[in-house]
């Protein structure tokens, strides 16, 4: 288990910076450096209030400042560590659905977030 840790912490050889942003609870923000961040802050932003919609990789970049190789890096990190999944809806798209219930709970009590805690 310390090593699953170890290798969470850096990646590339390089240690993670602690980020300020609040997109995620404490315990999971370790998991994701701050460019991460953004890009999970842009994701929910662009879900608008619910836990399932579409969402352009291209909007991802716009709204988080990043590249698109972050954007698909941080998307697979996400889906990899349980907080989205993703698939392809013939009707309404490509859709991200937020399903981890920790990182729903923490955004419900969040004051800027407040409107996500109603189903989509």
């Amino acid at each position: 288990m310390a090593n699953r840790e170890a290798a969470i912490q850096t990646r590339r050889g390089r240690p993670r910076r602690a980020t300020n942003l609040t997109i995620l609870p404490p315990l999971m923000r370790v998991l994701f450096t701050e460019g991460e961040n953004l890009v999970l802050l842009a994701v929910v932003r662009c879900l608008s209030g619910k836990w399932i919609g579409s969402v352009a990789r291209r909007r991802l970049m716009m709204e988080s400042g990043r590249s698109l190789a972050t954007v698909e890096k941080t998307m697979r990190h996400a889906r990899k560590v349980g907080l989205i999944r993703e698939w392809d809806d013939p009707q309404r798209g490509y859709l991200t659905e937020i399903i981890s219930t920790e990182w729903r709970a923490w955004l419900a009590g969040q004051p800027e977030f407040a409107g996500a805690s109603r189903r989509g």
